[in-house]
């Protein structure tokens, strides 16, 4: 057993929450200058090479056949892939807001997929638990009062999209797990994968931008990378070692970290609002209740 590997699930959970929100305070502002597939591409990529890195520094791969290897690769076609990308251009075609409200029914999805492909059984706890945060997060995330611009419905498909693909990741990843033992090199397959297949679509569509080539924006996305990279492996040593249905839950306190960072040390974002007290409270209960399930 690893050091990751000894560490509770739900604290796991917690911790790629947080550092996946770094990520966000870090690159937030690159996003805007680079093209979708490159940013894609330079977030998969990094976490492909550190992960892989890892691997070789903890002792090498472990136990592993091809089912592994293929469900991982699966995992990163409809997680790395199919609902990064689709999630940069909903970002692009409603607004952040609507994007991160929208992927609050990422854990309703992954319950189901838990339920009937991994045959877990959802307690009472962790229901109640994941519709408090669920509803902590969509009042963090809502948008505020003043002009509302009308969005065209079939955009909504966009991130409806993305949040049904990244609901099956952590099934697949589950899958993978009976038949490859090291989380690390199973986040390496997957990252591996979806940077491919971003490469892929990037000569195809040609979407370059001016930001493309600046060396200090690319270094930006670079940096969120590595700590994206930490956010990753804490969270597929979490699903490992744990239940999805109580792990990808305490994954969406990520908005609650985003708001939080971005008061302490952006000094922007929303002020602290009943709105914003009553997002934290619902979803830092939540995630409390479903600790002490697990």
């Amino acid at each position: 057993m690893t050091f990751l590997e000894s560490i509770h699930p739900s604290i796991l959970a917690l911790i790629s929450s947080a550092t996946f929100a770094s990520a966000q305070i870090i690159y937030r502002g690159a996003l805007q200058k680079l093209s979708k597939s490159a940013a894609a591409l330079i977030v998969n990529s990094t976490l492909a090479a550190f992960s892989l890195a890892f691997v070789f520094a903890s002792g090498g791969v472990g136990r592993w056949s091809p089912a592994g290897v293929l469900w991982f690769m699966a995992a990163g076609f409809v997680g790395a892939f199919s609902a990064r990308y689709l999630s940069y251009i909903s970002i692009t075609s409603i607004g952040l807001a609507r994007t991160h409200v929208m992927a609050q029914v990422t854990p309703v999805w992954s319950a189901a997929v838990a339920v009937v492909w991994l045959g877990e059984h959802l307690r009472l706890e962790v229901a109640l638990g994941t519709v408090a945060i669920l509803g902590g997060a969509v009042l963090l995330v809502r948008d505020k009062g003043g002009p509302k611009e009308r969005i065209p419905l079939p955009l909504y498909l966009v991130p409806a999209a993305s949040s049904f693909f990244l609901a099956f990741t952590p099934a697949l990843r589950k899958l993978g797990f009976a038949h490859l033992s090291s989380a690390p090199l199973g986040l390496a397959i997957a990252m591996g994968t979806g940077a491919v297949l971003v490469f892929l679509v990037r000569l195809i569509i040609r979407d370059a931008r001016p930001g493309d080539r600046d060396r200090n924006t690319l270094f930006t996305v670079f940096l969120g990378g590595c700590l994206n990279f930490v956010a990753g492996l804490c969270f597929i040593t979490a699903i490992k070692m744990g239940e999805v249905i109580s792990v990808v839950p305490i994954t969406r306190l990520s908005v609650l970290f985003v708001l939080i960072f971005s008061w302490f040390f952006v000094r922007r974002e929303e002020g602290i609002t009943w709105r914003v007290i009553m997002g934290g409270v619902f979803s830092v209960a939540g995630a409390a209740v479903i600790a002490i399930a697990g």
